[in-house]
């Protein structure tokens, strides 16, 4: 990742892998650029949406700067002992600031950020480490130094670098691996071990290039878990809100159509759909970040409760939030699922000390006729929401 290009025990380089060398960077970067500017908010929520842009924009600096690293180690250009050090600083310090970012991203994106800013602070460690350490060896070389031949030369602490950004990788690992043991979901265990396929494969290449003389191929490592992380937001955004993580309207419709045919009367299937009681005044009153806040408890309230009942969930649109279960437990009846979900609201409004009641209405329904559409269904389910909102509302201003 750091210092090299060249094959194993070669003091020359065969022109074509040069050349080839230059070509696979320039790719990288078109198609780094290509998916930084197809990359839109509605695809992440907004912090992660900043570090994945943040790491595709790192990463091709990297590529620019060890390009230029490359043809000054191979004389094919000659530049300036100081400016060839300032690109030796740059790409070392932006090698480490890409590993970073991923991991930044990584765990904003995968929710391994439960502890808030005191995960934020300690994942700058290795990078300001790493920083210090640059910076220091400007003076003694104790990491790199520019020879008189204005070539590069590895200081006694050089090792520290790749160890720097080889911190986050393991770490991300660790943190996936146990996402996949604790995962309550099929799905969020699926995601986690995807990640952990993607850390293997990123590791692997790392240890692979320790057996290279000076040709690096780790841009091309991370270039292509860059670019699976871009697939997979761009397959998962036609099902998914961005917002809340759910499911959307598309998925639900999919879902209902895809579960017709094993509805009967002797294996009905319970349909929700959930409403945020007063919800514009929320907005009006609080603020737009206040509205998308009470957003995200309801979807995850919602989320808990219908993952431990091995139910549906989605945000069908706005304030309302479409789920389907199947009752395998003649003990539990489908309002006590819903008033779980209020519950859970009403302790996390409490734990976060919001100013205001958050609360819900719901209609609930037995899907019985597989011949029935998802359109009648919606209906159905619609009128009984509007009935239960309509009683809550002649209660409270009783």
């Amino acid at each position: 990742m750091f210092d090299k290009i060249g094959l194993v025990g070669d003091d020359t380089m065969n022109f074509t892998v040069l050349d080839m060398y230059f070509v696979f960077n320039i790719f990288i970067i078109i198609l780094s650029l290509f998916m930084f500017f197809k990359t839109t908010p509605d695809l992440l929520k907004k912090k992660e949406y900043i570090y994945f842009k943040m790491f595709i924009l790192t990463l091709c600096f990297y590529v620019v700067m060890n390009t230029f690293w490359t043809m000054q180690e191979y004389d094919v250009i000659e530049l300036p002992k100081m400016l060839f050090t300032v690109i030796c600083f740059l790409s070392y310090g932006s090698a480490i600031f890409t590993a970073y970012c991923f991991y930044a991203f990584t765990m904003t994106h995968f929710e391994f950020n439960t502890k808030g800013g005191i995960v934020d602070i300690l994942g700058l460690a290795p990078f300001l480490t790493g920083l210090i350490l640059l910076v220091i060896s400007l003076f003694n070389g104790m990491v790199f130094s520019v020879s008189d031949t204005i070539h590069n030369v590895n200081g006694p602490l050089y090792i520290l670098l790749p160890v720097s950004s080889f911190i986050y990788f393991i770490v991300i690992t660790i943190m996936a691996i146990i996402k996949t043991i604790k995962a309550k979901t099929i799905s969020s265990r699926k995601y986690a071990i995807t990640l952990i396929i993607s850390m293997a494969f990123l590791i692997f290449w790392v240890l692979l290039d320790v057996y290279f003389d000076r040709i690096t191929i780790i841009p091309i490592a991370v270039f292509s878990v860059i670019f699976f992380m871009f697939i997979s937001l761009q397959q998962s955004s036609i099902y998914t809100d961005a917002l809340t993580q759910m499911f959307n309207r598309r998925k639900a419709v999919e879902f209902i159509n895809d579960q017709k045919d094993a509805i009967s009367e002797a294996n009905p299937l319970y349909i929700f759909l959930f409403d945020i009681n007063y919800f514009k005044d929320i907005n009006d009153t609080y603020g737009h970040s206040e509205g998308d806040e009470a957003l995200i408890i309801t979807a995850e309230a919602i989320k808990e409760v219908f993952a431990k009942h091995h139910g549906f969930s989605s945000r069908y649109g706005g304030d309302e939030f479409f789920c389907a279960w199947r009752n395998t437990n003649e003990d539990i009846e489908a309002s006590i699922i819903a008033d779980e979900v209020r519950e859970i609201i009403r302790r996390k409004c409490l734990e976060l000390n919001k100013p205001y009641d958050l609360t819900l209405s719901v209609g609930i329904i037995s899907c019985t006729n597989s011949k029935k559409s998802f359109d009648s269904y919606f209906k159905e389910v619609d009128n009984s929401l509007y009935l239960d909102k309509r009683n809550y509302h002649s209660i409270g201003e009783s």
